[in-house]
């Protein structure tokens, strides 16, 4: 073997130990007792778990039973129905179904500190109405909605049970009924008008206004099955569009005032607009535009 074999053989065999060495103690880090640092991405915070069950209320006693509550989210009028409970709307809605003189009122509750973007008045008006379109997506009269504010609802956490009160009743179809005389039958069966400011939702309100009502309420209340349709209108200031969406606006600003302020259900409420397009005065005066801004409340008695 001559000297430039052994010279390539010694730098084959040191670049073989190099090589060895550098995986085994500086990649690996295997060497002096160490061991290799692995990456483990953060899993973020675990899934949420319901703290408790979801139960409705039937004469001061449980009548429904679900293992896991409903699921809210902060500043948000959403409401998560977990799988492990989704049996209990089946049988609730079954429930209702089935017993026509039964009403399901839900409380929705919201703490004042919470960030509300619905188009309803708070939160917990927002989470009760969620709950009951998840129970009756095309709305029913059985089901009363009302808000509440508390201050205990922990909104430091991203997600929170807690944010519904659920409870049957029954109605006596023959008790409870107000008389109403036929000078109230005819002002109910009148169109009224509620008036606004040019360019706005906001309402010029009337003490004639407020008796109707009240007198609108009590009827409602009492005739569970009647309802009435909110029509939005506009005067001819800006384009057709944009008073379309404006009439609209108004309509459903007026639903939500009735909803929050007298309790009505809002299955017993419609809206719908008809922009600049039906006039009832002469839009070149100011008086006639005045006029022309409002939303008009047809009663229909069932």
């Amino acid at each position: 073997m001559n000297l430039w074999t052994l010279f390539w053989s010694a730098c084959i065999v040191g670049w073989t130990a190099l090589g060895s060495y550098w995986y085994t103690c500086k990649y690996q880090q295997l060497c002096d007792g160490g061991s290799r640092q692995v990456y483990v991405p953060d899993p973020g915070p675990p899934p949420f778990s319901s703290t408790g069950p979801f139960t409705v209320q039937r004469l001061g006693q449980a009548f429904i039973n679900a293992p896991e509550d409903l699921v809210f989210t902060t500043s948000a009028g959403s409401v998560d129905l977990p799988t492990a409970s989704a049996f209990a709307l089946d049988s609730l809605r079954a429930y209702l179904t089935a017993n026509p003189n039964a009403r399901l009122d839900l409380v929705g509750y919201y703490h004042p500190r919470e960030t509300n973007s619905t188009t309803f008045a708070n939160l917990g008006l927002a989470r009760a109405d969620a709950f009951a379109k998840l129970l009756f997506p095309n709305g029913s009269t059985q089901v009363r909605t009302r808000a509440e504010a508390r201050s205990s609802l922990p909104i430091a956490q991203p997600k929170f049970n807690g944010g519904l009160m659920s409870s049957l009743t029954e109605v006596n179809p023959d008790a409870g009924k107000t008389e109403f005389s036929e000078a109230e039958e005819k002002v109910l069966q009148s169109s009224q008008m509620v008036y606004f400011q040019t360019g706005g939702s906001k309402i010029i309100e009337t003490e004639e206004q407020k008796k109707y009502f009240a007198l609108l309420k009590d009827y409602l209340k009492a005739y569970p099955n009647s309802n009435i349709i909110l029509t939005g209108h506009t005067d001819n200031q800006g384009k057709p569009e944009a008073n379309l969406l404006l009439g609209q606006k108004r309509a459903d600003e007026v639903k939500r005032q009735l909803v929050a302020q007298l309790g009505l259900s809002p299955s017993q409420v419609n809206t719908s607009s008809q922009g600049d397009t039906k006039p009832v005065a002469d839009n070149a005066t100011a008086e006639g535009r005045n006029l022309n801004r409002r939303v008009q409340i047809t009663f229909v008695k069932q």
